[in-house]
Protein backbone atom coordinates (compact mmCIF):
# COMPACT_ATOMS: atom_id res chain seq x y z
CA UNK A 1 0.00 0.00 0.00
CA UNK A 2 3.45 2.34 0.68
CA UNK A 3 6.36 2.90 0.80
CA UNK A 4 6.38 1.48 4.26
CA UNK A 5 4.68 -1.78 3.19
CA UNK A 6 7.62 -1.82 1.08
CA UNK A 7 10.77 -1.17 3.46
CA UNK A 8 9.12 -3.82 5.40
CA UNK A 9 8.72 -6.64 2.65
CA UNK A 10 12.46 -5.36 1.86
CA UNK A 11 13.89 -6.00 5.51
CA UNK A 12 11.34 -8.27 7.17
CA UNK A 13 8.45 -6.98 10.00
CA UNK A 14 11.47 -7.52 13.09
CA UNK A 15 13.98 -5.38 11.26
CA UNK A 16 11.17 -2.53 10.13
CA UNK A 17 9.90 -2.20 13.81
CA UNK A 18 13.71 -2.15 14.82
CA UNK A 19 14.53 0.83 11.61
CA UNK A 20 11.19 2.01 13.02
CA UNK A 21 12.25 2.53 16.91
CA UNK A 22 15.59 3.69 15.94
CA UNK A 23 13.85 6.57 13.90
CA UNK A 24 11.62 7.30 17.45
CA UNK A 25 14.68 7.43 19.45
CA UNK A 26 16.68 10.17 17.52
CA UNK A 27 13.69 12.73 18.14
CA UNK A 28 13.64 11.01 21.90
CA UNK A 29 10.27 9.58 20.95
CA UNK A 30 11.05 5.76 21.63
CA UNK A 31 9.00 5.19 24.43
CA UNK A 32 5.99 6.22 22.01
CA UNK A 33 5.61 3.15 20.10
CA UNK A 34 2.99 0.92 21.46
CA UNK A 35 3.83 -2.59 19.98
CA UNK A 36 -0.22 -4.63 19.47
CA UNK A 37 -0.64 -8.36 18.56
CA UNK A 38 -3.50 -10.21 17.55
CA UNK A 39 -3.23 -11.36 21.90
CA UNK A 40 -4.16 -7.75 22.63
CA UNK A 41 -7.48 -7.91 20.35
CA UNK A 42 -11.17 -8.08 20.81
CA UNK A 43 -13.96 -8.77 18.34
CA UNK A 44 -17.12 -7.92 18.37
CA UNK A 45 -19.23 -9.31 15.22
CA UNK A 46 -22.42 -8.29 15.94
CA UNK A 47 -24.46 -5.06 17.07
CA UNK A 48 -24.66 -5.41 21.28
CA UNK A 49 -27.52 -3.30 21.34
CA UNK A 50 -30.00 -4.22 19.31
CA UNK A 51 -28.35 -8.01 18.67
CA UNK A 52 -28.24 -7.59 14.90
CA UNK A 53 -25.64 -9.37 12.54
CA UNK A 54 -26.85 -7.26 9.70
CA UNK A 55 -23.46 -4.90 10.27
CA UNK A 56 -21.66 -3.18 8.05
CA UNK A 57 -17.69 -3.07 7.63
CA UNK A 58 -16.54 0.89 7.18
CA UNK A 59 -12.61 0.96 7.80
CA UNK A 60 -9.82 -0.97 8.86
CA UNK A 61 -6.66 0.03 10.07
CA UNK A 62 -3.25 -2.48 9.62
CA UNK A 63 -0.02 -2.41 10.44
CA UNK A 64 2.66 -3.25 7.32
CA UNK A 65 3.03 -7.22 8.51
CA UNK A 66 -1.03 -6.87 7.86
CA UNK A 67 -2.33 -7.12 11.34
CA UNK A 68 -5.97 -5.80 11.64
CA UNK A 69 -5.97 -3.94 14.64
CA UNK A 70 -8.71 -1.44 14.38
CA UNK A 71 -12.16 -1.95 12.45
CA UNK A 72 -15.65 0.06 12.63
CA UNK A 73 -18.44 -1.09 11.76
CA UNK A 74 -22.15 0.12 11.61
CA UNK A 75 -25.93 -2.14 12.19
CA UNK A 76 -28.02 -1.39 9.52
CA UNK A 77 -30.68 -2.20 11.87
CA UNK A 78 -30.24 0.90 14.37
CA UNK A 79 -27.08 2.74 13.32
CA UNK A 80 -25.02 1.75 16.43
CA UNK A 81 -21.21 2.19 15.28
CA UNK A 82 -19.04 0.58 16.90
CA UNK A 83 -15.19 -0.86 16.54
CA UNK A 84 -15.39 -4.74 15.75
CA UNK A 85 -11.68 -5.09 16.16
CA UNK A 86 -9.56 -3.29 18.87
CA UNK A 87 -7.30 -3.16 21.38
CA UNK A 88 -8.93 -4.42 24.79
CA UNK A 89 -8.48 -2.88 27.81
CA UNK A 90 -5.90 -4.40 29.74
CA UNK A 91 -3.76 -3.11 26.21
CA UNK A 92 -4.55 0.34 27.27
CA UNK A 93 -3.63 -0.36 31.17
CA UNK A 94 -0.75 -1.83 29.95
CA UNK A 95 0.25 1.51 27.50
CA UNK A 96 -0.63 3.80 30.76
CA UNK A 97 1.93 1.75 32.66
CA UNK A 98 4.51 2.64 30.27
CA UNK A 99 3.89 6.75 30.06
CA UNK A 100 3.04 6.89 33.84
CA UNK A 101 5.95 9.49 35.16
CA UNK A 102 3.38 10.59 38.57
CA UNK A 103 3.74 14.51 37.94
CA UNK A 104 1.89 16.58 40.00
CA UNK A 105 0.20 18.36 37.26
CA UNK A 106 -2.65 17.94 35.00
CA UNK A 107 -1.61 16.66 30.87
CA UNK A 108 -3.40 19.91 29.25
CA UNK A 109 -4.65 22.92 31.39
CA UNK A 110 -6.95 24.10 28.45
CA UNK A 111 -8.94 21.05 28.49
CA UNK A 112 -9.52 21.13 32.13
CA UNK A 113 -10.64 24.45 31.91
CA UNK A 114 -13.12 23.29 29.54
CA UNK A 115 -14.08 20.27 31.79
CA UNK A 116 -14.72 22.94 34.85
CA UNK A 117 -16.95 24.54 32.56
CA UNK A 118 -19.12 21.54 31.99
CA UNK A 119 -19.19 20.58 35.27
CA UNK A 120 -20.21 23.47 36.56
CA UNK A 121 -23.24 23.25 33.89
CA UNK A 122 -24.22 19.88 35.76
CA UNK A 123 -23.83 21.16 39.01
CA UNK A 124 -26.56 23.64 38.31
CA UNK A 125 -28.44 21.14 35.84
CA UNK A 126 -28.33 18.41 38.61
CA UNK A 127 -29.49 20.62 42.02
CA UNK A 128 -33.01 20.69 40.63
CA UNK A 129 -32.78 16.98 41.23
CA UNK A 130 -31.04 16.11 43.41
CA UNK A 131 -28.95 18.34 46.51
CA UNK A 132 -27.36 16.80 49.20
CA UNK A 133 -25.46 13.00 49.50
CA UNK A 134 -22.78 11.48 48.18
CA UNK A 135 -21.77 12.55 44.80
CA UNK A 136 -19.40 9.68 42.37
CA UNK A 137 -17.79 10.93 39.38
CA UNK A 138 -17.00 7.79 37.17
CA UNK A 139 -13.91 8.05 35.17
CA UNK A 140 -12.86 11.40 36.87
CA UNK A 141 -9.64 12.17 34.94
CA UNK A 142 -7.73 14.47 36.68
CA UNK A 143 -10.20 14.87 38.91
CA UNK A 144 -11.51 18.52 37.94
CA UNK A 145 -15.13 17.90 37.42
CA UNK A 146 -15.10 16.33 40.93
CA UNK A 147 -13.70 19.92 42.33
CA UNK A 148 -16.36 21.16 41.25
CA UNK A 149 -18.59 19.69 43.02
CA UNK A 150 -16.72 19.54 46.03
CA UNK A 151 -16.45 23.13 46.16
CA UNK A 152 -19.95 24.01 45.64
CA UNK A 153 -19.95 21.69 49.19
CA UNK A 154 -21.00 17.90 47.92
CA UNK A 155 -19.65 15.19 49.54
CA UNK A 156 -17.36 13.55 46.58
CA UNK A 157 -15.88 10.03 45.52
CA UNK A 158 -14.17 9.59 41.97
CA UNK A 159 -13.33 6.12 40.14
CA UNK A 160 -9.87 6.61 37.32
CA UNK A 161 -8.09 3.69 36.10
CA UNK A 162 -5.15 6.00 34.49
CA UNK A 163 -2.36 5.82 36.26
CA UNK A 164 -1.09 9.93 36.16
CA UNK A 165 -4.38 10.69 36.85
CA UNK A 166 -4.96 8.32 40.01
CA UNK A 167 -2.39 9.82 40.96
CA UNK A 168 -3.11 13.45 40.74
CA UNK A 169 -6.86 12.99 42.10
CA UNK A 170 -5.33 11.28 44.63
CA UNK A 171 -1.92 13.20 45.59
CA UNK A 172 -3.26 16.34 44.75
CA UNK A 173 -6.50 17.12 45.00
CA UNK A 174 -7.22 14.55 48.22
CA UNK A 175 -10.36 13.32 46.60
CA UNK A 176 -11.54 9.71 47.61
CA UNK A 177 -10.22 7.82 45.09
CA UNK A 178 -11.41 4.04 43.86
CA UNK A 179 -8.41 3.11 41.64
CA UNK A 180 -9.89 0.33 39.59
CA UNK A 181 -11.93 0.06 36.08
CA UNK A 182 -15.24 1.19 35.59
CA UNK A 183 -16.40 -2.04 34.53
CA UNK A 184 -15.16 -3.51 37.74
CA UNK A 185 -16.58 -0.79 40.08
CA UNK A 186 -20.16 -1.16 38.49
CA UNK A 187 -20.34 -4.89 40.31
CA UNK A 188 -20.28 -3.39 43.56
CA UNK A 189 -23.67 -2.37 45.08
CA UNK A 190 -23.49 0.90 46.40
CA UNK A 191 -25.47 3.93 47.90
CA UNK A 192 -24.81 7.44 46.09
CA UNK A 193 -27.27 10.28 45.69
CA UNK A 194 -25.66 11.33 42.15
CA UNK A 195 -23.33 9.02 39.35
CA UNK A 196 -21.34 11.25 37.38
CA UNK A 197 -20.69 9.74 33.64
CA UNK A 198 -19.75 11.90 31.67
CA UNK A 199 -18.11 11.13 27.94
CA UNK A 200 -16.97 7.52 29.60
CA UNK A 201 -19.73 5.22 27.92
CA UNK A 202 -18.27 5.51 24.07
CA UNK A 203 -15.00 4.42 26.14
CA UNK A 204 -16.12 1.08 27.30
CA UNK A 205 -15.29 -2.58 25.87
CA UNK A 206 -19.16 -3.39 27.06
CA UNK A 207 -21.15 -0.46 27.21
CA UNK A 208 -24.27 -2.48 27.49
CA UNK A 209 -23.33 -4.40 30.52
CA UNK A 210 -22.09 -1.48 32.32
CA UNK A 211 -25.08 0.70 31.97
CA UNK A 212 -27.29 -2.10 32.74
CA UNK A 213 -25.32 -2.31 36.09
CA UNK A 214 -24.70 0.88 37.04
CA UNK A 215 -28.11 1.10 38.83
CA UNK A 216 -26.27 -0.87 41.26
CA UNK A 217 -24.46 2.31 42.24
CA UNK A 218 -27.20 4.50 43.28
CA UNK A 219 -29.22 5.31 46.24
CA UNK A 220 -32.42 3.24 45.88
CA UNK A 221 -35.38 5.26 44.86
CA UNK A 222 -33.62 8.19 44.95
CA UNK A 223 -30.43 7.71 42.99
CA UNK A 224 -29.61 10.06 39.81
CA UNK A 225 -27.40 8.98 36.87
CA UNK A 226 -26.23 11.99 34.85
CA UNK A 227 -25.56 10.45 31.63
CA UNK A 228 -23.11 12.81 28.62
CA UNK A 229 -22.30 11.25 25.25
CA UNK A 230 -20.86 12.59 22.03
CA UNK A 231 -23.50 12.27 18.79
CA UNK A 232 -22.49 10.29 16.28
CA UNK A 233 -23.84 12.57 13.30
CA UNK A 234 -22.60 15.51 15.05
CA UNK A 235 -18.68 14.33 16.00
CA UNK A 236 -17.73 11.53 13.60
CA UNK A 237 -15.33 12.59 10.29
CA UNK A 238 -13.22 10.31 8.95
CA UNK A 239 -10.05 11.13 11.76
CA UNK A 240 -12.80 8.52 13.86
CA UNK A 241 -12.01 5.49 12.33
CA UNK A 242 -8.43 6.00 13.84
CA UNK A 243 -9.80 6.94 17.22
CA UNK A 244 -8.40 4.00 19.60
CA UNK A 245 -9.97 4.95 22.79
CA UNK A 246 -13.71 5.29 21.74
CA UNK A 247 -15.49 2.01 21.13
CA UNK A 248 -18.79 3.23 20.28
CA UNK A 249 -20.52 5.85 18.44
CA UNK A 250 -24.14 6.49 19.33
CA UNK A 251 -27.10 8.13 17.94
CA UNK A 252 -29.06 10.18 20.46
CA UNK A 253 -32.08 7.24 19.88
CA UNK A 254 -29.18 4.86 20.69
CA UNK A 255 -28.72 6.21 24.11
CA UNK A 256 -31.91 6.75 25.04
CA UNK A 257 -33.11 3.55 23.84
CA UNK A 258 -30.58 1.38 25.74
CA UNK A 259 -30.81 3.67 29.12
CA UNK A 260 -35.03 3.20 28.80
CA UNK A 261 -33.58 -0.98 28.30
CA UNK A 262 -31.27 -0.58 30.98
CA UNK A 263 -34.53 0.15 33.41
CA UNK A 264 -33.33 4.30 33.58
CA UNK A 265 -36.37 6.67 32.90
CA UNK A 266 -35.39 10.18 31.24
CA UNK A 267 -35.89 12.71 33.57
CA UNK A 268 -34.52 15.89 31.53
CA UNK A 269 -32.52 15.94 28.46
CA UNK A 270 -29.80 18.17 27.58
CA UNK A 271 -28.04 19.51 24.60
CA UNK A 272 -24.46 21.08 25.57
CA UNK A 273 -21.76 22.20 23.51
CA UNK A 274 -18.20 22.33 25.28
CA UNK A 275 -16.47 25.16 23.31
CA UNK A 276 -17.90 27.06 20.30
CA UNK A 277 -17.14 25.19 17.28
CA UNK A 278 -17.39 22.07 19.03
CA UNK A 279 -20.03 19.60 18.64
CA UNK A 280 -23.16 19.14 20.66
CA UNK A 281 -23.47 16.54 23.36
CA UNK A 282 -26.52 14.79 24.94
CA UNK A 283 -26.78 14.68 28.24
CA UNK A 284 -29.31 13.12 30.37
CA UNK A 285 -30.78 12.83 34.01
CA UNK A 286 -31.36 9.59 34.75
CA UNK A 287 -33.64 7.67 37.70
CA UNK A 288 -33.83 4.02 38.10
CA UNK A 289 -36.78 1.88 37.50
CA UNK A 290 -37.55 -1.12 36.11
CA UNK A 291 -35.46 -2.63 33.53
CA UNK A 292 -37.67 -3.38 30.16
CA UNK A 293 -37.29 -7.19 28.95
CA UNK A 294 -34.64 -6.93 25.79
CA UNK A 295 -37.17 -8.88 23.77
CA UNK A 296 -40.14 -5.99 24.15
CA UNK A 297 -37.62 -3.48 23.00
CA UNK A 298 -37.55 -1.79 19.75
CA UNK A 299 -34.30 0.35 19.11
CA UNK A 300 -34.84 3.32 16.77
CA UNK A 301 -33.28 4.36 14.03
CA UNK A 302 -32.92 8.32 13.22
CA UNK A 303 -35.77 9.08 10.67
CA UNK A 304 -34.41 10.43 7.63
CA UNK A 305 -31.01 8.62 7.55
CA UNK A 306 -29.84 5.95 5.98
CA UNK A 307 -26.61 3.62 6.02
CA UNK A 308 -24.97 5.60 3.31
CA UNK A 309 -25.16 8.37 5.48
CA UNK A 310 -22.75 7.08 8.36
CA UNK A 311 -20.30 6.01 4.99
CA UNK A 312 -20.30 9.70 4.09
CA UNK A 313 -19.31 10.87 7.85
CA UNK A 314 -16.09 8.06 7.60
CA UNK A 315 -15.48 10.27 4.45
CA UNK A 316 -15.61 13.66 6.07
CA UNK A 317 -12.48 16.11 5.67
CA UNK A 318 -10.97 12.57 4.31
CA UNK A 319 -7.31 14.15 3.19
CA UNK A 320 -6.80 12.56 -0.32
CA UNK A 321 -7.29 13.78 -3.50
CA UNK A 322 -9.83 10.73 -5.11
CA UNK A 323 -12.98 10.34 -2.33
CA UNK A 324 -13.27 6.60 -2.30
CA UNK A 325 -16.41 4.88 -3.33
CA UNK A 326 -19.05 4.53 -0.23
CA UNK A 327 -19.56 1.29 -1.39
CA UNK A 328 -15.94 0.49 -0.42
CA UNK A 329 -14.37 -0.10 2.93
CA UNK A 330 -11.52 2.17 3.65
CA UNK A 331 -8.30 0.48 4.25
CA UNK A 332 -5.88 2.71 6.36
CA UNK A 333 -2.07 1.18 6.77
CA UNK A 334 -0.09 3.06 9.72
CA UNK A 335 3.61 2.22 10.24
CA UNK A 336 3.12 1.44 13.91
CA UNK A 337 1.36 2.95 17.14
CA UNK A 338 2.52 5.74 18.23
CA UNK A 339 -0.14 7.84 20.41
CA UNK A 340 -3.17 5.25 22.05
CA UNK A 341 -5.56 7.97 21.68
CA UNK A 342 -5.68 7.89 17.62
CA UNK A 343 -3.23 5.80 16.73
CA UNK A 344 -0.59 8.30 15.09
CA UNK A 345 -0.42 12.01 15.58
CA UNK A 346 -1.98 12.98 12.37
CA UNK A 347 -0.15 16.69 12.23
CA UNK A 348 3.13 15.52 11.14
CA UNK A 349 2.01 12.71 8.92
CA UNK A 350 1.86 12.58 4.90
CA UNK A 351 -1.18 10.76 3.13
CA UNK A 352 -0.67 8.48 0.17
CA UNK A 353 -3.42 7.18 -1.61
CA UNK A 354 -3.23 4.25 -4.32
CA UNK A 355 -4.63 5.57 -7.41
CA UNK A 356 -5.73 1.49 -8.57
CA UNK A 357 -7.49 1.75 -5.74
CA UNK A 358 -8.82 4.59 -3.95
CA UNK A 359 -9.72 3.21 -1.19
CA UNK A 360 -6.23 2.22 0.14
CA UNK A 361 -4.79 4.90 1.74
CA UNK A 362 -1.03 4.88 3.58
CA UNK A 363 -0.39 7.36 6.65
CA UNK A 364 3.33 7.52 7.12
CA UNK A 365 5.69 9.75 9.10
CA UNK A 366 7.13 12.71 7.41
CA UNK A 367 10.76 11.35 7.99
CA UNK A 368 9.85 8.23 5.24
CA UNK A 369 11.08 8.74 1.89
Amino acid sequence: MGSSATEMKEIGVDKFKERTLQRLQAKDEGRRIYPLSCDDLMQVPRCVLCGSGAVELLAEVCLPDGLNFFSTSVCRMCFYTFRSVSPAYPWFKRCWETISQKKREVFNPAIEEIRRVRYERYFDLLKAHACEGLVLDLGAGYGTGAKVFRDHGCRVEATEAEDDKAFYIRDCLNIPLHEVAIEEFVEQKRGYRVVLFSHCLEHLDDPVRVLSRVGNLLEPSRGILYLEVPVLWESVSWSDALYLTHKSNFTEENVEDLARRCGFQVLERVRYQATEGEPMDLGLVLQKIKPVEPDDHVFRKTAGRGIEDVQRLYRRNLPVSLPPPLTTVLQFQVPYVEHFYQTLRLDTKQFRQDPSRPCAISILPNDVP
